[in-house]
């Protein structure tokens, strides 16, 4: 029998698996593969971005802003210049 028909034969039949001796085998998941988990959605009205656990993000009683913008907007505050 040729070589090449012995390596066919090898690799079809069904073989015992070894235990992996790598220390990187096992262990904690990769993060990066989960999709985020949401917490809520942005409390301005015309905004209503998602809101992810880990991100910083502004509260303003009980309620969550995606940024310092949307939450401005929200409680009605107004940029000024201060004059004479």
């Amino acid at each position: 029998m040729p070589p090449y028909r012995m390596m066919e034969q090898i690799d079809t039949r069904e073989e015992f698996s070894m235990p992996s001796f790598d220390r990187f085998a096992y262990g904690q998941s990769d993060r990066q593969s989960e999709e985020p988990e949401q917490l809520c959605e942005c409390c301005n009205d015309r905004c209503r971005n998602p809101i992810y656990f880990g991100e910083a993000n502004w509260e303003y009683y009980g309620e969550w802003y995606c940024s310092a913008h949307c939450l401005a907007k929200q409680i009605g505050a107004e940029k000024r210049y201060v004059s004479y």
